[in-house]
């Protein structure tokens, strides 16, 4: 919202692409799915379906916005269906070819897990708060203008990355 606040005169005409959540944020659990066949999760309710979408849909939106005769000043941008944690494990069990299960780790862990896996104390923090405010509803689209579908689905996400190896 600063941001946008920020920048609304910065030029003549000015997109604001609002993307979801990544679909790509899974990448970080992917070896892990291969390996234990588990996937830890941060969304406090895996059957809650939220907004994904891929870098691709992104990037091809905001190419059309690029070169569209008048572009929208917003843009709310999402995945082809909303997904749960539990969609996104089973879409990770069909590309791996192995049953994956979600897990959610206790919150009072998910700093140290994210310090654990290379963020810095500042940013681990600000990783929980975000997931915190996904689980709440209070990180959510404005709902001011039709949110825009993307086309790529989790599984054809998953399926792009390469295949992580035994070792």
């Amino acid at each position: 919202h600063v941001a946008e606040a920020i920048l609304a005169d910065a030029a003549p005409q000015v997109t604001f692409l609002r993307a979801a959540s990544f679909q790509e944020n899974w990448v970080h659990v992917w070896g892990l799915a291969a390996a234990q066949g588990i996937m830890p999760a941060f969304l406090t309710d895996l059957d809650a379906r939220t907004e994904m979408v891929a870098a691709a849909d992104i990037g091809r939106v905001a190419a059309e916005q690029l070169m569209a005769d008048k572009p929208a000043r917003l843009v709310e941008l999402a995945g082809p269906v909303p997904a749960s944690v539990r969609d996104a494990a089973a879409a990770m069990s069909s590309v791996l070819g192995k049953p994956v299960q979600p897990v959610l780790p206790p919150r009072e862990q998910w700093v140290a897990m994210f310090i654990g896996n290379g963020m810095s104390q500042p940013f681990a923090e600000l990783m929980a708060e975000m997931y915190d405010g996904w689980s709440s509803g209070h990180v959510q689209f404005s709902g001011t203008v039709p949110m825009t579908r993307g086309r790529v689905t989790l599984a054809q996400t998953f399926a792009s990355w390469p295949k992580p190896t035994a070792g």
